[in-house]
């Protein structure tokens, strides 16, 4: 009986850290597992493409395929100072490959309300898996301002709960290359905006 019990207070008190992580956890964390680049609720702000609905979400494959051509495990190791980040984008492609091409593109600047970024987070198959997890959900391409907006989303695998989620802006996307090159950069951009006003203050902060 006292085995039982003591078996159901660890279950519990495991229970309730995965439930309470915070920032700081994911500062300790020596491992994190990279749930790569979720489109499922992105718009492309580009009046004069409408009707090339087929051609941008093609597009968002190449963009990915691009990202991580230069952003491989051993960058995200460096950016997030850890020991391991493993690569675990099939969960979110596989979402991202049911996007409807018709939902894409759009007048307006469109913008994802932070209050709605776990119901996407809920969406992950992450059953039988543990550890924390990073994702960036792309929200906006708005191409009258060569603007890139993007949420980056540290959360608890195991129960899908949000730990942190900062959302930046920039305005640097541009090539000559291409349209996917083009929104590449911006995001790119947006991991050094990220690191810069949020990540690593917060080692900063942390390590007093």
């Amino acid at each position: 009986m006292i085995k039982i019990i003591y078996i159901i207070f660890l279950l519990t008190s495991l229970s309730t850290f995965s439930q309470n992580n915070t920032f700081n956890d994911v500062l300790k964390a020596s491992k994190v597992y990279f749930y790569g680049y979720d489109f499922t609720h992105f718009k492309f702000v580009e009046p004069k493409r409408m009707g090339q609905d087929a051609q941008i979400k093609g597009l968002i494959f190449e963009i990915i395929q691009l990202l991580n051509d230069k952003k491989t495990e051993k960058y995200y190791n460096n950016f997030f100072k850890k020991d391991t980040v493993i690569m675990n984008e099939e969960i979110v492609n596989a979402l991202n490959f049911k996007i409807k091409a018709e939902n894409i593109l759009d007048f307006m600047k469109h913008s994802i309300p932070k209050d709605s970024l776990q119901t996407i987070i809920n969406q992950y198959d992450t059953k039988g898996k543990t550890g924390i997890g990073f994702v960036q959900i792309i929200e906006c391409f708005y191409r009258q301002k060569k603007e890139t907006s993007v949420w980056y989303v540290f959360f608890d695998i195991a129960t899908k709960k949000i730990i942190d989620a900062y959302e930046t802006f920039n305005t640097d996307a541009d090539s000559y290359h291409g349209l996917a090159t083009y929104w590449e950069v911006g995001v790119s951009y947006g991991m050094g905006v990220y690191y810069a006003e949020h990540y690593k203050p917060a080692i900063k902060e942390f390590k007093k």
